[in-house]
């Protein structure tokens, strides 16, 4: 069996962009660890997060958890990462400074999870004011056309409203931000 640096060598898994290193659902069968190169972070298809710190673990969770992995990991530029089998990725996670390293990594990703969660629910309540300043202009049009009779009138009225709201939300997003996610 090899030993230092040959072991490493053997474990070593070069990168082309685009190629994955673990993919979300599957259960995991090693740890990666990054040694250098740039891993993009993908949930459901979305980008949320870049890995970009060499030595940087990828999987770590799952393995600890013994569960499928949350996200997929993809390389977004040629790079290279360590493969260690998940049964021996366990007992070297098991090492205090392996241990520590990879609590410090979680915490830093729940904060940044955390911070996501707030600036959506901002977001959320900024669309769900604007939806109702729309809803209300609907409504008060609605209840308009039932007191005019005059059909002219009653079309100058909806044009009105109609190019009052396009002006405000035309863009789709009812605010001023786009939703970043």
């Amino acid at each position: 069996m090899p030993h230092g640096l040959d072991e490493l060598d053997a474990l070593t898994c070069p990168l082309e962009a685009g190629e994955v290193v673990c993919q979300q659902g599957e259960k995991p069968t090693h740890l990666a660890i990054l040694l250098w190169g740039r891993l993009g972070v993908y949930r459901d298809g979305h980008r949320v997060g870049e890995i970009a710190e060499p030595g940087a673990y990828i999987g770590e969770s799952a393995i600890l958890d013994d569960r499928a992995f949350t996200a997929s990991v993809e390389a977004e530029a040629t790079s290279a990462v360590v493969r260690v089998p998940a049964d021996r990725a366990r007992r070297v996670l098991a090492a205090p400074e392996a241990e520590a390293k990879a609590l410090r990594a979680l915490a830093s990703r729940l904060g940044g999870a955390n911070q996501r969660l707030v600036d959506l629910n901002e977001q959320l309540a900024a669309q769900r004011a604007a939806l109702g300043e729309a809803l209300g202009a609907l409504a008060t049009l609605y209840a308009s056309a039932h007191d005019e009779a005059d059909p002219d009138t009653l079309r100058m009225h909806v044009m009105n409203t109609a190019r009052a709201l396009v002006r405000r939300y035309g863009r789709g997003d009812m605010t001023d931000e786009p939703i970043r996610v």
